[in-house]
Formats: structure tokens, C-alpha cells, sequence
């Protein structure tokens, strides 16, 4: 019987081959995190007037929330919870954009450990407010929030998030915006901004492997502004049945609202008084049946297919009543 004598070396390709069984058993033993959506970070981290973040009064937003697409744009109704959505939409970027969105090695690990996000306002007054009171409040929202604003930069235009960094600048010029890189740009209230900000400020993110933008904007002119973006992109309107003949509308203020019957070409004259003690409902533009403001059901449908994807949250039957009775301040 022949032996064959083993190689001085084999005890350490042995002892090679137990370290590295025991490391990939290690890595079978730990539990796979599952990284949080943006809506659940917010529903795990947000406080609002004391109550923790929900989108149940806002169910038009969910779909937005889910949205991963890089560039974002949105025709934004007044006090409907959408710049909310993008503070949020900015703090999960902050604090988890660069694992979510940003480069990986071959072995699938983030090479990147944090994002610079650019958050820009029509107005020195607006970027301000902003800083002070919506980011300033988050630190007293939760702890975890307070983590992360801990020991960093924090003044008016400039925040650190953990690795991340935020600059808030203006946009009604160039001069604020010549010297810093970004990863994630939002736009707020983009038709008040100046046009040549605007496009100096999207060359911020020309060195970025990341490149996501949100544009938001109450729309002012038609085909301009925030409204011209939105006619470039897939067109999502927020529509709703009606509950008689089940037909589906992206119902509108002037045309499909009724005051005690009549149509806005007639109630539009009515004086304060009579506007204050009016019956409102929607008229369904299909069969004319006139409901009240709350709908039971809604989706987010796409209209055409281009690059952009948007989530237009229109206004719905439910929001037109504090609009019209808005009229009863200002007519007569």
C-alpha cells in the first residue's frame, strides 16, 4: 500500500477552510433587515401634533409615497399633505438614499455611505420658515430624530444627517448655488422660481450616480411652470366613482361642484351670506347624480407613458368643501 505524504502546508489550508466554513455559517445565522419603504420611516418616525404620522386622511398619497421613480413631479393642491410627503421623501434620503439608490460593489454592498440632498424655496422668507419650523421641529418628533440631527452641522442653510448633508438654498438667483454637489434635488414651489436658478441648480447633480429630483408646485399658468412638466410626463390624476352609476371621474371645482343645485357659472355671484348657507355637492359629470364630499373608494390611474412618473393628487370631492367655503370669505 502506497501513502502519499502531505504537503507541510495542508495543516493550513485545513485551518483556512474551518475559518471560512464558520464565517459562512455566521452569515446564514443573521437576519436579513429588510430596508424600511419612505412611508413606513415615516409612519415609524414622524410625530405630528403629537400624533404618530398616518396617511389615513390622505389616502391619494399612498401610491405617491410607494413611487420610486428618480424624477418626481407633482401639481400640488393647498394643505393636502404633499409637502409633507417631501419632507419626508428628503429625511429617508438623508438617512438611507445612499443604501437604497446609490452604487454597490460586486458583492452588492453600498459603496457609498451618504448623500448630499439640495432642498431649494422661491424666497429667502420661504427657505426660512422652512428650516426653522418644519426642520427644526422634526428634532422634537422622536428620538430617533433627535439622533440624527445630534452632533452635526445645523444652521439655517446647511443640516447634517448622520453622513448625509442637506443644503436648503433659495432660488430667485444663481449666487446661492454655484458651490455645492447634490444627489437628491427638490424643487418646492417651482413656479416661483427663477428659471435660470432652476437649470443651475439641476447641474448640481450632473456628478451624481444617484440623480433624483422633485419638483412640486401649486400650478399657476396653464403649459407653463409645474403644469408643463406635468403635461411631459405619464399624466397620473387621482380619480374616484361615482357612487350611482359607478363610473370613474378626475372630477373638477368649476364644472363639477354645486351649490344648493346650481352650477359655479351661477353660484360664483352668490353674495357671503348666501354662499355661508349653501348645501354643496359634486355633480358626476356621466349621470348628474349629486353626492356629498366623502367618496368611499379611489385609485391612481396613468393617462400616456413618458419618461417622468407622476402622482397628481386632484382634488377630490371631500377637499372641495373647505374651497368652496373658502368663496364665502372673499365674494359678495
Amino acid at each position: 500500500m502506497t501513502v502519499a505524504a502531505l504537503p507541510p502546508w495542508w495543516g493550513e489550508v485545513e485551518a483556512m477552510a474551518d475559518v471560512l466554513a464558520f464565517a459562512q455559517e455566521l452569515t446564514a445565522a443573521e437576519p436579513t433587515i429588510a430596508m424600511l419603504t419612505p412611508v413606513e420611516w415615516a409612519e415609524r418616525n414622524r410625530f405630528i401634533d403629537g400624533h404618530a404620522f398616518s396617511l389615513a386622511r390622505f389616502t391619494p398619497l399612498r401610491e405617491l409615497y410607494e413611487d420610486d421613480h428618480p424624477h418626481i413631479v407633482v401639481l400640488k393642491p393647498a394643505q393636502r399633505g404633499v409637502s409633507e410627503w417631501a419632507i419626508n421623501r428628503a429625511m429617508f434620503a438623508l438617512e438611507h438614499g445612499a443604501e437604497a439608490w446609490g452604487p454597490r460593489d460586486p458583492d452588492g454592498k453600498p459603496t457609498k455611505e451618504g448623500l448630499n440632498g439640495a432642498y431649494l424655496f422661491p424666497t429667502q422668507a420661504a427657505l426660512s420658515d422652512f428650516s426653522k419650523e418644519r426642520l427644526g421641529g422634526l428634532k422634537e418628533e422622536s428620538a430617533h430624530l433627535a439622533g440624527l440631527f445630534h452632533d452635526g452641522y445645523d444652521d439655517v442653510t446647511f443640516k447634517q444627517v448622520g453622513r448625509s448633508y442637506r443644503y436648503l438654498r433659495g432660488a430667485w438667483s444663481v449666487s446661492a448655488l454655484l458651490s455645492f454637489p447634490a444627489d437628491v434635488l427638490v424643487l418646492d414651489e417651482f413656479d416661483r422660481m427663477d428659471p435660470k436658478a432652476v437649470a443651475l441648480a439641476r447641474r448640481r447633480l450632473n456628478a451624481s450616480l444617484i440623480r433624483r429630483e422633485i419638483d412640486l408646485s401649486t400650478p399657476t399658468v396653464p403649459g407653463r411652470g409645474i403644469d408643463a412638466l406635468y403635461q411631459q410626463s405619464d399624466r397620473r390624476v387621482y380619480e374616484q366613482p361615482c357612487p350611482r352609476c359607478a363610473a370613474w371621474h378626475v372630477y373638477e371645482f368649476k364644472r363639477d361642484v354645486r351649490a344648493d343645485g346650481e352650477p359655479f357659472g351661477v353660484w360664483q355671484y352668490w353674495g357671503r351670506e348666501r354662499l355661508a348657507n349653501a348645501a354643496f355637492a359634486v355633480g358626476c359629470p356621466s349621470c348628474g347624480h349629486l353626492y356629498g364630499w366623502r367618496s368611499r373608494r379611489d385609485t391612481t390611474t396613468a393617462t400616456a407613458a413618458t419618461p417622468s412618473s407622476i402622482r397628481r393628487p386632484a382634488s377630490s370631492p371631500r377637499r372641495w368643501r373647505g374651497t368652496a367655503r373658502g368663496w364665502a370669505s372673499t365674494c359678495g
